[in-house]
């Protein structure tokens, strides 16, 4: 079974504070060209994607860093009320993703700037493990909007950041997971489609 983790990309999508606009229009029509041809304008941290070191660290790794097999593994689904059970227990993990539920209520109060987030004791616990990534389901891992600090303690240890990630038809557990990122040379993030298979 499959599940796709990944948010849709909408002119309605959440936009991270400070990043572009969300642009999508017809740039030809049937009507007038013969043929439809559309428009994207967006920022590369727009919903779904990964994080690189060289989106926080002078000189860290870009996209063209790291080989297509580097984009899937095994990953842990977790509740953020388990995270330190999970942790533990991460040996043989390539990824620990986090459910938080902070979208339900994030649509429930779209102004929300308080929010369930990792604790600095469990960053730096899973900064220790040897993980490829590690994931959540809102625009930030930090504790924060302005933050920068589990940025610079994941990237810096080579643990590349997914953020916004859907699990609204994801239960807790052991899943294959396939994380691969538009292919665009040497940036500091991409947009990506994550998949889990049970």
């Amino acid at each position: 079974m499959l599940y796709d983790i990944s948010r849709k990309i909408t002119k309605n999508s959440f936009v991270y504070i400070g990043d572009p606009k969300i642009v999508i229009r017809d740039f030809k029509t049937v009507e007038e060209d013969g043929f439809r041809v559309s428009k994207i304008i967006m920022g590369l941290h727009t919903e779904t994607h990964i994080d690189f070191p060289a989106h926080i660290l002078k000189d860290g790794k870009t996209s063209s860093s790291y080989d297509i097999s580097h984009f899937s593994g095994n990953a842990l689904v977790v509740d953020i009320a388990d995270l330190d059970f999970a942790i533990k227990i991460s040996d043989g993990i390539d990824a620990i993703f986090i459910k938080t539920e902070n979208f339900e209520t994030y649509y429930l109060t779209p102004k929300l700037e308080k929010y369930r987030s990792i604790t600095e004791k469990q960053a730096r616990r899973i900064a220790k493990r040897k993980i490829k990534f590690v994931g959540i389901d809102w625009p930030t891992i930090e504790k924060t909007y302005d933050g920068d600090t589990f940025h610079k303690l994941f990237l810096g240890n080579d643990i590349l950041i997914i953020e916004n990630l859907d699990f609204t038809h994801v239960v807790a557990g052991l899943y294959k997971f396939y994380a691969f990122p538009m292919d665009i040379p040497n940036v500091e993030a991409a947009l990506t489609r994550v998949v889990l298979e049970k």
